[in-house]
């Protein structure tokens, strides 16, 4: 190493070129690096949903479910996948591919998979639609236009024109709505009195209604020199025509559809209506695609919306109301700030400790440089700048002045010895002689830091999808900073310091040994200060050294400590990541009898307005109202800030009562919300032979759990839930009379059926195409029937006569199956449960126990039938063990080095006994602090283990090394004291580094505040602990050395 330092130092000009190149190159690609809150990590999970007819979930499972199962086999990757089958017609199957896989991929496989069901159903079902699950948190952009000289018209019909093409070309967008005022609507509501006078069958009204409106193509013939292509068109050009369109010939008669049902073209209001702030507003709203980069979306769509307002015929104003990339911003910015703040009172740490402002400054820019050359990697792996990144970046700022430290302390240390030498050597043979000294142990400890975090990349593949990148970024920047403190320090070192050592020159040539200039204040301080830390360590340690008996006291305390901390960490609740503080709200609102959309809105506005009262509207900085349907919508409210949304949920949820007419659900609206996949508090599996009495024990299971969560104030299980549900449904059951099918052969059964659901659900047999692009499917259907018996008495002609319906089925009323759920190819019947966020694993235990209890005590079941309680937290479980298995593979990789390092099991065992200080400081701040065991949490747990090893490296090594003490106690305080100063310094710098983040400064900061308290109070306890344990356990132990109290 000393070769390599008089080379570098040799070579200086060249060797400051190529570190100024590369840092300039590191500056440059910082900004194309792309922002975005968490990283580039997902589960893809696609949804595929199939209406249909009016189906029962037991007739579509008893029809589709092998062919959707057979079908579902041949999708590669698939991870698992889920069946739903609904009451109402209704059909969705769930798509979970693996963490981490490419979701251009797997979304062209659900494509695949899409297209290869459509066959399956039959033509009375909607073609399969495919969207993608995001657990609402991919956030949207919400913009609304207004202007003060155009109608909300005149402004929807520009927009349109002006803005829906270039905004559906940005990169990343899957859905856009630019909502209208109004929409053209088409309604057709048929007599069945009028199709029995002219003796007609709706199936054939529907054949010949999609017949007169297709178009079809007949080919094409060559007249000479000109070619022709033949197609038919139909009978009518427009919807507006839609009344003339011809349905039968009667008698030499046509018949058109006016003459049997009454046709209605008209405008109305759309479903998705908008209101902002209680007036209508045309809104624009984009949503990103799953795994997009939300931010970069709304940034461009915003852009584009900016950049064509001039293009409106009169002056036009957009209103930014939901904005993800704001928030985002802000809350990257925060943690950032953070980062910064922790760097600057590391600098002005450092200062204090070296006392000098050139050691000063060599040490403290170890800190950019290593994290602008650890962005040159970071941009060739595709690592973007979010919020876990810069979490890295923060606990980089402590570790990169490490070997800074240590090499800068040990040079200053040497030119201070070499100046009084009555022979000084050159300050080049200084540097790299201080530099070659510490070489090894500096190297070892980052290689060692580097092995704490390495397994980390290969943990399990949620805890893997979210601190993968914050260990790539601490591995790189670690490596960086190794690299700047075996270049850039000792280059700038031989900068700073040569114009000191050229005063040594005399006249002649000749060298003469020289001091230091004059004591700056800052030095005497600094001086001061150590002299007075130094001191204090020094009588604490001699005091425990005095006698086995304190020696050993020290040793129980702190295994007494460590197992406290042990019992202590049981009742930590576990999260798997903190979610960010959001200033936004939605409000669910559900109508059970409401029809009619504007007679939504008009019931609505009451309860908007009762919400601005009770909030206040100083509090709430924007809010809109958006309608679904006719009887559903949402009200989103944006406070001011994070703390007063939070205190509305709890306002909102007093004030919003649900009942049988109104349905309310309050939550917070998070943009920045890392997908994870949803866990439950409580799963038990019911299983029997008859479906209808497994669900009634279900009930009775839920009824248990229910009256625990009531007796715990909510604190158990905040929803109780069966899957599927079990409220059952009514049913008609219809029983073809095989006398009548063999008497009236043309009216089979097929048919029938097809009668019966045309008359009940209405059909949609064509589709016009409006000059705009919108498309409309008009509904035609028969009045509406109120009654089984209506049913019953559904009349059909047959020869001169009507029949109805009634005539050819026996018809029954029974109670059906409301859903059924299919799990990888296995029908469940399971109780489930959810619990609060942040609820400890042995509470849940506890609760579990007690339910389990309560069901042995008051639900008794018939043989054949029971139930079992299935692992609920396993995916917690398995982070929450994988981390632990990459604690251990991380000490044994520590363990391996340590031992190629001093060639001695016994002293890699000795620096490994620090480990457990820093886990028990992290547990004990966590518990003090009332913060949550997560996936952060136990990260800054690794660290500290990672910190309390290279602190007690740093001692054994100038231990054993030692060669002036006269005795072991001598030797083991003199080389406390040699790194007393580094390990202060670089504890300290490290610890408020990270003080800003465990205060969680700002919007967004919560998320990494674990984080930060484990590192911040678990690192004073472990320093301290550890500057005082490795000394005591040397002393106990007999280690062969350098020093001469061997001889």
């Amino acid at each position: 190493m000393k070769k390599f330092i008089l080379l570098l130092l040799d070579k200086r000009r060249a060797v400051t070129l190529l570190l100024t190149m590369l840092l300039l190159l590191g500056v440059i690609l910082i900004k194309k690096i792309p922002v975005s809150f968490f990283p580039k990590t997902s589960k893809p999970t696609y949804y595929i949903n199939i209406s249909g007819t009016g189906m029962t979930a037991e007739d579509m499972h008893e029809d589709f479910n092998s062919k959707i199962q057979g079908a579902l086999t041949s999708v590669p990757f698939l991870e698992s996948h889920e069946v739903r089958y609904y009451s109402s017609g209704f059909i969705q199957i769930i798509l979970n591919f693996p963490w981490r896989m490419d979701l251009d991929k797997a979304e062209s496989e659900s494509e695949n998979f899409k297209t290869s069901i459509k066959s399956i159903f039959p033509s009375s079902f909607n073609d399969p639609a495919l969207y993608y699950s995001d657990d609402g948190s991919s956030g949207y952009l919400a913009v609304a236009l207004y202007s003060p000289k155009l109608s909300n018209a005149e402004i929807y019909d520009q927009a349109v024109a002006i803005l829906k093409d270039d905004i559906n070309s940005v990169p990343g967008i899957d859905f856009l709505d630019i909502s209208p005022i109004r929409q053209l609507k088409a309604e057709i509501i048929i007599d069945p009195n009028a199709l029995l006078s002219y003796a007609l069958n709706i199936d054939t009204v529907i054949s010949r209604i999609s017949s007169e409106y297709k178009t079809s193509s007949l080919g094409s013939f060559r007249d000479g020199r000109r070619r022709f292509s033949l197609r038919t068109v139909g009978s009518i050009d427009s919807i507006f025509e839609l009344k003339n369109l011809p349905i039968a010939t009667i008698s030499n008669r046509t018949l058109f559809l006016h003459d049997i049902a009454e046709v209605n073209v008209f405008y109305d209001l759309p479903n998705n209506v908008y209101r902002v702030n209680g007036d209508p507003a045309i809104m624009i709203v984009a949503q990103p695609k799953q795994g997009a980069n939300i931010k970069n979306m709304a940034e461009d769509v915003l852009e584009r919306i900016h950049n064509k307002l001039p293009a409106f015929s009169d002056t036009v104003e957009a209103d930014v109301l939901v904005n993800p990339a704001a928030f985002i911003d802000i809350a990257i910015e925060n943690v950032l700030h953070s980062a910064i703040t922790g760097a600057v009172l590391a600098m002005i740490v450092t200062l204090a400790f070296l006392g000098i402002f050139r050691n000063t400054f060599i040490v403290i820019s170890a800190i950019p440089i290593s994290i602008i050359y650890a962005f040159i990697f970071l941009y060739n792996l595709d690592v973007s700048i979010n919020l876990i990144s810069l979490s890295g970046l923060a606990i980089s700022v402590g570790l990169s002045l490490d070997a800074a430290i240590v090499i800068m302390e040990n040079i200053h240390r040497h030119r201070l010895m070499d100046m009084q030498q009555p022979l000084p050597i050159t300050l080049e043979e200084t540097i790299a002689n201080a530099t070659a000294e510490v070489a090894q142990p500096v190297f070892m400890s980052a290689l060692t830091s580097i092995a704490v975090f390495l397994p980390l990349r290969f943990t399990s593949p949620l805890a893997s999808a979210i601190l993968g990148d914050l260990a790539l970024t601490i591995i790189l920047t670690l490596a960086a900073s190794v690299f700047v403190s075996f270049t850039a320090i000792p280059i700038l070192s031989y900068y700073l310091f040569r114009s000191r050592s050229s005063l040594r020159k005399q006249k002649d040539n000749s060298i003469a040994p020289t001091t230091e200039p004059p004591e700056t204040i800052i030095m005497r301080l600094s001086g001061t200060l150590m002299g007075f830390l130094s001191g204090g360590y020094r009588r604490i340690l001699e005091f425990f050294l005095q006698s086995k008996i304190m020696s050993g006291a020290l040793l129980i305390i702190t295994a007494l400590l460590f197992i406290l901390s042990l019992f202590l960490v049981r009742k930590i609740p576990f999260s798997i990541i903190e979610e960010p503080a959001s200033a936004s709200l939605i409000i669910d609102i559900r109508h059970s009898d409401m029809d009619n959309i504007n007679d939504f809105i008009l019931a609505v506005e009451p309860i908007e307005q009762q919400i601005v009262d009770l909030l206040g509207e100083e509090n709430i900085d924007a809010r809109f109202f958006s309608t679904r349907n006719n009887s559903q919508g949402q009200i989103f409210l944006n406070m001011i800030n994070p703390r007063i949304a939070s205190n509305s949920i709890a306002q909102l949820e007093e004030a919003l009562i649900s009942d049988t007419t109104w349905t309310f659900s309050v939550e917070p609206y998070n943009p920045a919300k890392m997908q994870i996949p949803r866990t439950y508090a409580l799963r038990i599996a019911v299983s029997g032979a008859k479906k209808q009495e497994i669900f009634n024990y279900m009930d009775r299971i839920a009824d248990q759990a229910q009256q625990i969560r009531r007796h715990n104030d909510h604190r158990a299980y905040t929803w109780v839930g069966t899957a599927p549900m079990t409220a059952p449904t009514n049913e008609l059951r219809f029983r073809l009379r095989d006398e009548v099918s063999i008497e009236i052969p043309e009216y089979s059964k097929n048919r029938l059926n097809i009668l019966i659901n045309n008359y009940i659900n209405g059909f949609k047999p064509i589709t016009f195409v409006l000059e705009n692009g919108q498309e409309i499917r008009p509904i035609f259907r028969f009045p509406e029937i109120t009654s089984a018996e209506d049913i019953g008495n559904i009349l059909v002609p047959y020869q001169d006569k009507a029949l109805p319906i009634s005539h050819f089925f026996d018809i029954s009323e029974h109670g059906g199956i409301s859903n059924i759920i299919v799990v990888d190819q296995i029908e469940i019947t399971e109780v489930r449960a959810m619990a609060q966020q942040n609820i400890p694993l042995t509470e849940l235990a506890q609760f579990e126990k007690t339910l389990q209890e309560r069901i042995t005590e008051n639900i008794a079941f018939n043989p054949g039938y029971s139930y079992t309680f299935l692992d609920a937290t396993a995916l917690i479980k398995e982070t929450i063990i994988s981390l632990r298995s990459a604690l251990i593979i991380s000490v044994l990789l520590v363990f391996m080095i340590l031992t190629v390092q001093f060639n001695s099991f016994l002293l890699s065992l000795i620096i490994l006994i620090a480990i457990p200080s820093g886990i028990m400081g992290s547990i004990l701040s966590l518990y003090i602090a009332k913060s949550t065991l997560s996936i952060n949490s136990m990260l800054g747990m690794i660290l500290l283990g990672g910190i309390s090893i290279n602190n007690s490296l740093l001692i054994v090594d100038f231990f054993i090394n030692d060669v002036t003490s006269s005795s072991k106690k001598e030797a083991i305080i003199r080389a406390s004291l040699l790194r007393f100063s580094p390990i202060l310094s670089t504890t300290v710098t490290t610890l408020l580094g990270m003080l800003p983040i465990a205060l969680a400064l700002g919007d967004g900061s919560n998320v990494i505040q674990p984080l930060g308290i484990a590192v911040t109070g678990g690192l004073a306890l472990s320093t301290c602990f550890t500057l005082l344990t490795i000394p005591v356990i040397l002393s106990f132990v007999s280690i062969k050395g350098k020093g001469a109290y061997l001889k």
